[in-house]
């Protein structure tokens, strides 16, 4: 199967289950399609207070992360979206002197609580290179922040947006991007054990940021949900971002790892056609 008919099968076959394709076979296919690339140069193209199961180890004081980020000054803001803005900053020797995301709630907007501590649960879990990496996080007074590594080229969405300061691709550098989510999601979805997946429920090209190398950091997890690998689906009231949201799950209620190949079939055709969804 070549990946133009894998995307249609991911895509257009979006009311018939059995037609989509599993992580491990997209995995394949992009890796045959690297494959092709390698031997010969690639033309460019311009694309635009909780309870908590964590270790203590995890804990950052609010003084640290006030000093890293200067008092959250608008001048090291970088980002935000329901959850709050994002602040880039750089931890003390403690904590290797690491550059990172400091992704602050706002208590007024309209993800809260609940969502933080998913989030923070979920990225305490994973262990892949695929997947943006926990430093810690703080909960202090009124302060709910989630640290994490910085993603230097920040999101794949930023690069679709503003295609006048993106970064140039070479396709083969594309299919590396979509690679890296598909090993992620692959990771989320029968990586964790026999006895637990996840299921994203908000892959988008906002939910993949690219490091320095343009590798891919799967990210944005506050909607996830941990669910038994032998159970084919659960009923959770649908969630996620429009054009994204697979559409049975939005009609049903009903989701599984069926969900997440539809929203990353959207964010392939982004990535491979320089067009959002």
């Amino acid at each position: 199967m070549c990946l133009r008919k894998l995307l249609i099968n991911a895509l257009v076959g979006t009311w018939n289950l059995k037609d989509r394709p599993t992580m491990n076979v997209i995995i394949e296919r992009i890796e045959e399609a690297l494959d092709l690339q390698n031997p010969c140069a690639s033309p460019t193209v311009t694309i635009g207070s909780l309870q908590y199961d964590i270790p203590e180890s995890f804990l950052i004081p609010l003084e640290e992360i006030i000093k890293a980020t200067r008092d959250f000054s608008p001048e090291t803001c970088i980002g935000g979206g329901g959850f709050g803005k994002v602040y880039r900053g750089q931890l003390s020797k403690q904590w290797q002197n690491r550059t990172a995301a400091f992704k602050r709630l706002d208590h007024n907007g309209y993800k809260g609580k609940n969502e933080f501590l998913t989030e923070l649960k979920m990225m305490s879990s994973f262990n892949h290179e695929d997947i943006v990496p926990l430093i810690g996080y703080c909960d202090q007074g009124n302060e709910m922040i989630i640290v994490s590594e910085f993603a230097s080229n920040g999101s794949l969405n930023h690069h679709l947006r503003n295609p006048n300061n993106s970064i140039s691709l070479t396709w083969a550098q594309r299919m590396k991007i979509c690679m890296g989510a598909a090993k992620g999601l692959e990771y989320l979805h029968s990586g964790l054990g026999e006895n637990r997946a996840v299921i994203h429920r908000d892959m988008k090209s906002s939910s993949i940021l690219l490091d320095d190398n343009l590798d891919a950091k799967i990210c944005n997890f506050e909607l996830s949900l941990f669910v038994n690998p032998n159970q084919p689906q659960v009923y959770e009231p649908g969630a996620g971002t429009q054009f994204y949201i697979d559409p049975i799950y939005k009609e049903s209620g009903m989701v599984n790892a069926g969900s997440d190949v539809y929203s990353f079939g959207i964010v392939m055709f982004e990535m491979l056609s320089g067009m959002l969804a």
